[in-house]
C-alpha cells in the first residue's frame, strides 16, 4: 500500500490508514538514524576531549621549553660572569707585572747613570795617566839627554859633580812622578774591578728582568687557557643540555621551523608514532618523503621487529594517503605513494642536508 503523499500534505491534519510494515520501517529508519546521531555525536566528544588532551600536553612541552630556556640563560649569565672576573684578574696581574717592570727599570737606568759617573771618572783618570805618561816621557828624554851629557863630561869631575846637583831634582821628580803612576794604575784597577762588579750586577737585574718577565706571561697563558677550559666547560654542559631536550622530544631547532618546501623529510618511528628528525638515523625504522619522486619510502633495518614493521608500514600508509601536518597549517606528501624500501640501502641523496626548492 502506498502512502498518498500529496493528499497528506494538502490535509495534513486528517487522519489516514498507514500499512503497518511502513511504521515499522519508519521506526527502524528512525532508530537506526537515532542510533548514528549519538555515535556521532560520542565521536565528536571523544574527539574534543582527545583535542583538549592535546592541548594540555603541548601546553606542558611549551612550559618544559620555556624552562629549559631559562636555564640555558642563567648558564649563559653565569658564564658572562665568570669571563668578566677572569679578565678583571689577567688586568690585575698585568698591572702588577707592568709596575716591577718600571721599578726594574728605575733601578737599571740609576745604575746606568752610576756606570756612566764610573766611566766619566775612568776617563779622567786616564787622561791624567796620560799626561803623568806625557811628563814621564819628556822627564824621562831629559834624563837620556843628562845621561849623554854625563858620559861625554865624565872625564870632568867638577863639571860632574855640578851635573849631579842638577841631575838629582830631576830624578827626584821623576821618582815622584813614578809613584804618582803607580798610584794612577792602582786606581785604575780599582775601577775596573767596580766596573766588573757593575757589570755583574746588571747583567743580574737583566737576568731577573727577563725571569720576571717569562713568569708573568707563563702565568698569563696558564689563566687564559684555565679560563678557556672553563668556557668551553660551560659551552660543553649548555649544548649537552640541548641536546638532552632534543633527544627527549624527537625535535630539532629545524622542526619548529618546517614549512613544507623541504625536498627531503625524514620520520623516525618511535614505537607508537612518527616524529620529525633532522638526519636519518642509525637505527630502527624510518619513513622519507622524495618530493622529488612524489613518493614515501620507508626503510628499517635488519634488527628491526616483525610486529614494529608492520604497525610502522600500517601508520606509513596512512601518512602517504593523508599527508604529514606541518606546524603552520597544511600537509605535505598527500595522495603519494608507499615504497618499502625495507633493510636495503637508502639512496644517498636522500641522507644529504635537506635541500629546499628553488622557487
Amino acid at each position: 500500500m502506498e502512502i498518498e503523499w500529496a493528499k497528506i500534505i494538502e490535509k495534513p491534519e486528517a487522519k489516514y490508514k498507514v500499512d503497518g510494515n511502513i511504521l515499522l520501517k519508519y521506526r527502524m529508519t528512525t532508530e537506526n538514524l537515532n542510533k548514528d546521531l549519538d555515535l556521532l555525536r560520542k565521536k565528536a566528544k571523544d574527539t574534543e576531549n582527545q583535542n583538549n588532551k592535546q592541548k594540555i600536553t603541548i601546553q606542558e612541552l611549551q612550559d618544559q621549553v620555556q624552562q629549559f630556556k631559562t636555564a640555558a640563560e642563567d648558564l649563559q649569565n653565569e658564564l658572562n660572569s665568570v669571563i668578566n672576573q677572569k679578565d678583571s684578574e689577567i688586568s690585575d696581574l698585568s698591572s702588577k707585572f707592568q709596575t716591577d717592570l718600571e721599578q726594574k727599570n728605575a733601578e737599571i737606568t740609576k745604575i746606568m747613570s752610576e756606570l756612566d759617573n764610573v766611566k766619566n771618572s775612568l776617563t779622567e783618570s786616564q787622561t791624567k795617566l796620560s799626561d803623568t805618561e806625557n811628563q814621564l816621557n819628556e822627564k824621562t828624554s831629559k834624563l837620556s839627554e843628562l845621561q849623554e851629557a854625563n858620559a861625554e863630561l865624565s872625564t870632568k869631575n867638577q863639571e860632574l859633580t855640578s851635573h849631579l846637583e842638577k841631575i838629582e831634582p830631576i830624578i827626584n821628580e821623576a821618582n815622584e812622578l813614578k809613584t804618582k803612576i803607580e798610584e794612577i794604575q792602582k786606581e785604575l784597577v780599582e775601577k775596573n774591578l767596580d766596573i766588573s762588579q757593575l757589570n755583574e750586577k746588571i747583567e743580574a737585574l737583566e737576568k731577573e728582568k727577563v725571569e720576571i718577565k717569562a713568569n708573568h706571561e707563563s702565568e698569563i697563558e696558564t689563566l687564559k687557557q684555565h679560563h678557556l677550559d672553563e668556557i668551553n666547560a660551560k659551552i660543553d654542559e649548555y649544548e649537552q643540555k640541548i641536546q638532552e631536550i632534543k633527544d627527549s622530544y624527537g625535535l630539532t631547532a629545524r622542526e619548529a621551523q618546517l614549512t613544507g618546501t623541504e625536498q627531503v623529510i625524514i620520520l623516525r618511528y618511535t614505537g607508537t608514532d612518527f616524529l620529525y628528525v633532522r638526519n636519518k638515523p642509525d637505527e630502527g625504522i624510518v619513513l622519507i618523503l622524495d618530493r622529488q619522486e612524489n613518493k614515501w619510502l620507508l626503510a628499517w633495518e635488519k634488527e628491526s621487529g616483525f610486529i614494529d614493521r608492520r604497525t610502522a608500514e600500517r601508520l606509513a600508509r596512512s601518512i602517504a594517503k593523508s599527508g604529514w601536518p606541518l606546524p603552520g597549517g597544511g600537509r605535505v606528501g598527500m595522495g603519494f605513494d608507499l615504497e618499502m624500501q625495507g633493510d636495503k640501502a637508502v639512496p644517498e641523496r636522500l641522507l644529504r642536508d635537506q635541500h629546499k626548492y628553488m622557487e
